[in-house]
Formats: structure tokens, sequence, C-alpha cells
């Protein structure tokens, strides 16, 4: 787990959605650039991915998120 350096929203919570970061250099995620699935190119800037579970809409700054190395 590691904190969220910038507030994360996504337009529907219909569905979990995983989202590109980068870790920091003071070791928080932010995210990255990423415009849906179809931006298969955000990925290779991405140390990791987030999830946002179905039903939320935003994660705030400073929560502690998982981040799944890629």
């Amino acid at each position: 787990s590691m904190p969220l350096a910038r507030y994360v929203r996504q337009r529907s919570a219909d569905r979990t959605s995983w989202i590109p970061v980068k870790i920091n250099e003071n070791d928080d995620v932010m995210p990255c650039t990423y415009h849906g699935s179809a931006h298969i190119s955000a990925l290779c800037g991405a140390d990791g991915l987030i999830s946002i579970p179905t039903g939320i809409r935003s994660i705030e700054e400073g929560t502690l998120v998982d981040v799944r190395p890629i």
C-alpha cells in the first residue's frame, strides 16, 4: 500500500477500474494520464496499477491504495 499523491475520480462507478500510476520520489503514487482501455500507451510510463472498486467514484489524495507493480 502507498499513499495517493493526487485525487482520482472516474465518470462511472458501475464497474471496477484499473488506473496506471507512477511512483514519485516521495514514494507516493501519481495517476498517469489515462483515457480508458484504448489508451494502452499509458502503460509504457507506468510503474503499477491501482483499482477503483465498483460503486466508488473517487479516491481522495493521501488515501492508502494497493499498487500492483507492472
